[in-house]
């Protein structure tokens, strides 16, 4: 590896724990349970098949959830509806945010944010469209240790989380990746694994997974890596080129269509 400068080092750090550390899980939890004639009470991945094929539920609509000093950007909103028209089979998808109280926490754990989509979510499923809800919190994850800290985390089979705080406090400066590049980036991977990547929901079709970081894809330059490393990447990021996700990924997607 190259010598890196000190701000460089920083990036990456950031980058590397994001992926280490930002899908978070909890599939033996009760979760919310039934709210809006739905059960959303399981883990990331386990409606896979609902989001990505068109076999019972023809639309979807997304609810980002949003504190008022944690609003995402217009940029990341649209770069998800288009992430999604990209590899979800629906007729349409509509993306909703909705402004919500902040909480006055400097820290939220994944109680907390059940607890505040429990009491603010207002879109679920009916008929033949399906549902998310995305929550943006303007503080901290409770249980960042000193290697760094999470960005994001999906925690129920329909519900992800991003710690707007965290991003805006590592984002957008000099020598830094934008923050709508950040925003986007956590967005997609936690989307990701609600369509149950990696063999989380969407088997697989080729030998990808890596078992050694839970739901991630064994390939470095994949949107599904659970570490990117390099000044490369973080070069990427600076310019706006969000990583994707690779041909293995999308051949798992396609065989839940």
């Amino acid at each position: 590896m190259k010598v890196l400068s000190k701000i460089s080092i920083g990036l990456i750090t950031l980058v590397f724990v994001f992926t280490q550390y930002s899908c978070e899980k909890d599939k033996n939890s009760n979760g919310i349970g039934v709210i809006g004639g739905f059960d959303y009470s399981n883990g990331p991945g386990d409606n896979a098949q609902d989001y990505v094929s068109d076999n019972v539920f023809k639309t979807l609509k997304v609810q980002i959830l949003h504190m008022p000093n944690a609003k995402p950007t217009n940029s990341s909103v649209n770069s998800l509806k288009e992430f999604l028209e990209d590899y979800l089979d629906k007729n349409s998808i509509e993306v909703f945010l909705t402004e919500i109280p902040s909480s006055q926490k400097a820290t939220y754990s994944i109680d907390d944010i059940r607890e505040i989509e429990k009491n603010n979510r207002s879109i679920f499923n009916s008929g033949s469209t399906f549902s998310a809800s995305m929550l943006f919190v303007d503080g901290d994850y409770s249980e960042n240790t000193g290697n760094g800290k999470v960005l994001g985390v999906a925690y129920n089979n329909t519900s992800m989380a991003v710690f707007e705080k965290t991003l805006q406090d590592n984002a957008g400066g000099l020598f830094q990746p934008s923050l709508s590049s950040v925003e986007t980036t956590v967005m997609h991977h936690e989307f990701g694994h609600l369509m149950g990547l990696v063999n989380n929901g969407a088997p697989l079709t080729s030998a990808h997974h890596d078992s050694d970081h839970g739901a991630h894809c064994t390939n470095t330059d994949c949107l599904m890596y659970y570490a990117v490393e390099g000044s490369d990447f973080i070069a990427n990021l600076v310019g706006s080129n969000i990583p994707s996700l690779d041909a293995q990924c999308q051949a798992d997607l396609n065989g839940l269509r």
